[in-house]
């Protein structure tokens, strides 16, 4: 291993002068223009200025003898063009559009100077770039601002084609991240926000001017910041080059804002009150449960800020700053479920943002800049208004980001920067009601479930504090010479985790319904009041291997063997606070869990020009990880990968109009910090997993210690990684009608998962399940096996994979008047064999599960096959804006399943066909209903004096009142809903009002 490391260290300085690999994060854009006559021959000489608000100073360049002029490292933004040469008519073209990380092209016809004028056209460039092989959008504030999506920037990735939407957004703030082309997506289904297992699709990578602000362990977003700050966010969605990390879902690439040479600035205010919904109940749908039981939240939304950006020194020194401030509130009344009376219970969220940028101007060839933003708000209770009222928590969350950027520019043609960034994010959270007692949550027998109040007790369980740190340094350098471009980069990250948790009451029960005292185990077991699988796999065979006072007392036959006869003779007599003494989870130690992440990166590229109709974009991007425990101990070293990515992207005849591109990539999805939490807790927190046997707690499962390991690593284990074929066809029609479509095929390999080996390679699953069996060499451990004991060992899911077949289809118009519309239709075929995705979920710890089984292979749930979106925005003669979004979806996939019962984990197992768990639903067989909603906004400008304006927004969500079933229950045994009862509508009709000033 360290062989291998020190040739990654000397290799890539080597690649990095020689060749090309920019780091993950370009930053700018490239402006070609072509000089020609009337008759189109090239035009030498010509001189051509480049000036725009975003530029300091102007630019100046003298074409070739191609009549060629290549503007590198310019910044997103509208851009003009002063074209002059000796016998011909001076020109200046406008509106010259340059976006992130592509090549924007334009022609410049030049007329003699038979009369002297100046002309002043709109450059009109092609919109297809026919030298990149990525599929991205480009989406700036000022294209969105007329659009009904929440003004954030999570929120703008679902204009991009094969992307859900996620649904009722409200304005701001998307709820989930939203999936994209691969992924998962079960988890950005959900609506309210009510604490549900659902957070959005982990997929996603997000990058503010280069700093990586990916959650460390929850892989999202996380943090929001006010979206006027952004200049442009760049959306990839296929063919991502080497330069970036992720790949599997979308990359964000943001850009923000950095002032100008005039001062300008904003301040905005937004309003929702709650009289602006529309009633609940306005559609009817198929579920059984009370309509207070489905009612969304309905919050007092308010929300303000502010922008000011100008010159400090015109030309050389320039900032730009925002504040904001945002509170969500609301009261409500608990639904009849949760409480009895229906009380009223009140939740708020206030939320502080902060953004300052400054950017200097050394030399012509030499800036400088840094930039700072803090997202800091506090959480009192939850929305669900079917979780009771002592249960409600109280969250703090501290997040920022600072970074620091020099670049220095040689000649015409070689860019050198370099970069570092530090980010942080911190939750603090605990019970709300701390004197509302201990948490106990009653077992019933399925289908007999009382109302939430009834079965649920006890306070909010946790209290915690979760700090996580990232500081990366990279530098890159860029390199055009002739018809290629070379990158290369080098990056190092170190991350920090440090996670501590307790049960604030000191355990968290889950107890007996009083009807059942003096049931037997065996009886509960058969009913499926507790699951077959934990009984077998953990607890019978873990009492038989840990012989005591607990054992004897069940083995009546006194041979020393207690069996499964006489274990289940076992019963439950003793009464607790609220139910039978049955089964809880008990804090034996509190501490702190750290842990750390290295990560080595280096990206080699080169972006060749093969001729006028042939361009190829050829890349590899080396990444290495090492993982640390609380001492400095390696949890995980991997190996050096390499991870290729080729495109050929065929410009059709060669006008720059209209392209095929073949692409092939692989992408790795390193480790989350969940995982390694769970692996390197040797300092941390001690938990029991106990029954109630033998007139006491008996402790049948430790999870975090240094003796007993909850988790390690196999010696084989490595990162999951994907695989990526696309073909994509691109053509611009002329004035601006575009046509897009790709077809691409997606693998998953090497999942990982944490595997109970105890009940995978001794055979505590019995001869049932045997043809399912595995050894430690199955894992890279000698016959002997581990060194040391664990509760978990993890690993790549032996057998488990996932495999996407799709295609996209997107049209767009523009008109010169700001008017725009886009449709977009996306078709997407998953199948695989598991849902795991490096979150501890319950494939590997039992065999009914596991992805070699027949059952477990189908379609993957969460798929949405089919999905349509339309969107655009009509600019009227009187300055109002009509902004629109059509979403339709075909459902979604689904299994037809059990919720696993100990720990109310709310993890689904696939439901048993009969009483022995030998046969199982297919997985991926059911889909819930096709539902579309229909999202409306009216902008009106109005022009005060000068250069003040006044804009008026409306927005008006689910304009049809469609309330709409969008999730229900997957599981036949949950304790609130009934199987394939509706559990989730789409949000009634609501408005949200806005003025902001400008200047």
């Amino acid at each position: 291993m360290r062989k291998n490391l020190k040739l990654f260290l000397l290799l890539l300085p080597v690649l990095l002068i020689f060749s090309s690999g920019l780091f993950a994060q370009a930053q700018k854009g490239t402006l070609k223009i072509v000089l020609v006559d009337e008759e189109g021959t090239p035009l030498p000489g010509v001189t051509a200025v480049l000036s725009s608000p975003v530029l300091m100073g102007a630019k100046q360049a003298i074409s070739d003898d191609r009549g060629e002029v290549l503007f590198i490292n310019l910044t997103p933004g509208v851009y003009d063009l002063k074209s002059t040469l000796q016998g011909f008519q001076e020109k200046t073209s406008s509106k010259i559009e340059v976006s992130l990380d592509r090549q924007t092209l334009v022609q410049v016809v030049l007329k003699p100077a038979t009369i002297e004028e100046s002309v002043t056209v709109v450059a009109v460039s092609p919109a297809v770039d026919t030298t990149k092989s990525v599929i991205a959008e480009h989406i700036t504030h000022e294209a969105v601002e007329s659009l009904p999506v929440s003004r954030d920037f999570v929120g703008y990735l679902q204009l991009a084609a094969g992307v859900n939407v996620v649904p009722n957004s409200q304005g701001r703030d998307t709820p989930q991240d939203p999936a994209g082309k691969g992924g998962l997506n079960y988890a950005d289904r959900g609506l309210q926000g009510s604490g549900a297992v659902k957070r959005g699709s982990r997929d996603n990578y997000y990058f503010i001017d280069g700093t990586d602000i990916t959650g460390l362990s929850s892989q999202r977003a996380g943090m929001s910041f006010n979206n006027e700050v952004i200049q442009e966010q760049e959306l990839m969605t296929s063919g991502v080059p080497a330069e970036y990390g992720g790949g599997k879902g979308v990359v964000g690439n943001i850009v923000t804002k950095s002032g100008g040479n005039q001062f300008s600035g904003s301040v905005n205010f937004y309003y929702q009150p709650k009289q602006f919904y529309l009633p609940f109940g306005g559609s009817a749908h198929d579920s059984a449960a009370t309509p207070s039981m489905l009612e969304g939240y309905k919050d007092n939304k308010y929300d303000t800020a502010a922008t000011l950006g100008g010159p400090l020194w015109k030309d050389r020194l320039w900032f730009f700053v925002s504040g904001q401030y945002r509170n969500d509130a609301n009261k409500f009344n608990l639904s009849q479920s949760a409480s009895a009376t229906g009380e009223e219970v009140d939740y708020t969220n206030k939320r502080t943002g902060l953004f300052g940028k400054a950017t200097f101007k050394l030399t012509p060839n030499d800036s400088f800049s840094l930039l700072y933003f803090l997202d800091a708000y506090t959480i009192e209770g939850t929305r669900d208004q079917n979780t009771i009222k002592t249960r409600q928590p109280i969250d703090d969350y501290d997040m920022g980001v600072y970074s620091a950027y020099y670049q220095r520019v040689f000649g015409d043609n070689v860019i050198l920067d370099v970069r570092y960034g530090h980010y942080r994010w911190a939750n603090v959270w605990g019970p709300r009601y701390e004197d509302a007692g201990y948490p106990d949550s009653l077992y019933y027998v399925p289908g007999t479930y009382p109302p939430v109040y009834d079965f649920t007790f006890g306070g909010y369980a946790t209290r915690g504090d979760y700090w996580q740190s990232r500081d990366q340094i990279n530098g890159n350098l860029e390199w055009y010479l002739g018809n290629m471009r070379f990158k290369g980069g080098l990056a190092y990250t170190n991350e920090y985790s440090k996670q501590e948790a307790k049960y604030f009451f000191g355990d968290n029960r889950s107890s007996l319904d009083p009807n059942l005292q003096g049931q037997t185990l065996g009886y509960l077991i058969d009913n499926l009041v507790w699951p077959p699988s934990e009984y077998y796999q953990r607890l019978l065979p873990y009492l038989n291997a840990n012989w005591g006072p607990t054992s004897a007392a069940y083995d009546f036959d006194h041979n020393g063997v207690l069996s499964d006869a006489e274990l289940r003779q076992a019963t439950f007599t003793d009464m607790g606070e609220h139910g039978v003494n049955f089964w809880r989870i008990m804090d034996a130690k509190v501490g702190s869990n750290k842990v750390r992440a290295q990560r080595y990166f280096g990206y080699l590229m080169d972006d060749w020009k093969l001729s006028d109709s042939f361009t190829l974009n050829a890349g590899v991007r080396l990444e290495k990880h090492e993982y640390f425990d609380a001492e400095g101990g390696t949890i995980l070293k991997m190996p050096v990968r390499a991870l290729p990515r080729i495109g050929l992207v065929w410009n059709i005849g060669g006008s720059g109009r209209q392209k095929v591109n073949l692409f092939y990539g692989q992408f790795s999805d390193p480790m989350p910090f969940g995982m390694i939490h769970f692996a390197g807790n040797i300092s941390g927190r001690i938990t029991h997993e106990q029954m109630w046997l033998n007139g006491d707690w008996y402790s049948y499962r430790v999870r975090g210690s240094a003796e007993v390991r909850d988790c390690a690593w196999t010696p084989n284990t490595r990162d999951n990684y994907a695989h990526e074929f696309s073909l994509t066809y691109e053509t611009d029609l002329g004035n601006q009608l575009v046509i897009g479509a790709q077809g691409y095929f997606r693998s998953e390999r090497n999942i990982v998962e944490d595997y109970d080996l105890f009940t995978y390679v001794t055979g505590g699953f019995g001869p049932t399940w045997a043809e399912y069996s595995l050894t430690y060499e199955d894992f890279g451990f000698g016959p002997e096996g581990p060194s040391g004991p664990a509760n978990y060992f993890l690993s790549n899911l032996i057998g488990a994979k996932r495999d996407i077949y799709g295609f996209d289809f997107e049209i767009s118009k523009r008109f010169s008047d700001g008017s725009y519309i886009v449709g977009q239709y996306s078709y997407k075929d998953a199948r695989g064999n598991s849902q795991s995705d490096g979150n501890a979920d319950l494939q590997g710890d039992f065999i009914e599960i596991d992805p070699r089984t027949p059952w477990m292979w189908g379609p993957t749930p969460g798929t949405i096959p089919h999905k349509l979106k339309l969107f655009g925005t009509y600019r009227t003669p009187i300055g109002l804006y009509i902004g629109g979004l059509l979403y339709w979806n075909s459902g979604m996939v689904y299994t037809e399943s059990y919720d696993f019962l100990p720990g109310r984990y709310s993890i689904y197992i696939n439901w048993p066909l009969n009483d022995a768990w030998t046969d199982f639903a297919q997985t991926g067989q059911q889909m819930t209903k096709s539902y579309y909603q229909i999202d409306l906004k009216l902008n009106y400008y109005l022009k005060l004096f000068q250069s003040v304006t006044l804009d008026l927004f409306l927005d008006a969500y689910n304009v049809t009142n469609n309330q709409a079933p969008i999730d229900l229950q997957y599981a036949r045994n949950d304790s609130t809903w009934d199987y394939q009862e509706t559990t989730e509508l789409l949000l009634p009709m609501r408005f949200y009002i806005g003025a902001r000033i400008r200047f």
